[in-house]
């Protein structure tokens, strides 16, 4: 289907999606595949040159399109594995794709593939991870109405768990920071804002916020069977990594 070139180049994008998108469709255009492609934010080998890649949003748009048409299932683990900690995402997910274009659907079901196999595994990871904070996120408020939570996940998964909560408390003011990536989800009640480079330092809470804390501590340490206590499935149902923000455990 395509002759593929192999040369001696890193691709640099913006870290953007739209930017990755941009990045396969120039590869696609060229029929050349580089050594590397790399997140403008991330160390960048010096072993070959650099090529930087500008985002083009009606580019990202036409394979974004492509991806959606081939199905929603490989336009969900595509976005999912981009979105996650996997150091090599880029060069893994552009010969996923690769073979995306070349089978279509079916593709992934063709766990043959190593790619197709670690783009699923990669997929799982960032699911579970995603569904996991969906119940350990723990909001404090810092002042009237508005309500503050901090994580620290393997993957870039803070904007997904903005929508989560915004369906799910759509007249409440929140903050998510992801301390790990210095980045802050920002809903007001209306709209979602994300904030790179950001941090925020919460050194008060509410007084409602103690008092509500105080008995929720309260309250797990009576329903605790000291008998029964079970630190291992404690820790299988709820990792340990959790726990810094989680008050309950502290």
């Amino acid at each position: 289907m395509y002759n593929w070139t192999n040369i001696n180049l890193t691709y640099v994008y913006d870290g953007s999606f739209e930017g990755y998108l941009t990045t396969v469709f120039h590869i696609f255009e060229t029929k050349q595949i580089p050594m590397y492609i790399k997140n403008e934010n991330a160390n960048i080998p010096f072993t070959c040159p650099i090529f930087h890649i500008e985002t083009d949003t009606s580019k990202s748009y036409r394979v974004f399109q492509g991806i959606l048409k081939i199905s929603e299932l490989t336009l969900y683990y595509t976005n999912n594995v981009f979105l996650s900690g996997f150091e090599d995402k880029e060069t893994l997910l552009l010969k996923y794709l690769i073979d995306a274009f070349k089978y279509g659907a079916k593709v992934n079901h063709m766990l043959a593939l190593d790619e197709v196999l670690k783009v699923q595994k990669i997929n799982r990871n960032v699911t579970l991870e995603i569904q996991r904070l969906k119940g350990f996120i723990r909001f404090a408020e810092i002042i009237p109405d508005i309500f503050f939570a901090e994580i620290e996940p393997d993957n870039n998964i803070t904007e997904i768990l903005c929508e989560h909560f915004k369906r799910r408390f759509p007249t409440q003011n929140f903050i998510i920071q992801d301390r790990k990536r210095s980045l802050i989800g920002i809903y007001n009640k209306h709209e979602i804002s994300i904030k790179e480079n950001s941090s925020l330092d919460i050194t008060h809470l509410s007084q409602n916020e103690l008092h509500y804390q105080d008995m929720w501590k309260e309250f797990f340490k009576t329903i605790t069977i000291s008998e029964r206590k079970n630190s291992r499935l404690q820790k299988q149902y709820m990792p340990k990594r959790y726990w810094k923000y989680i008050f309950e455990t502290t």
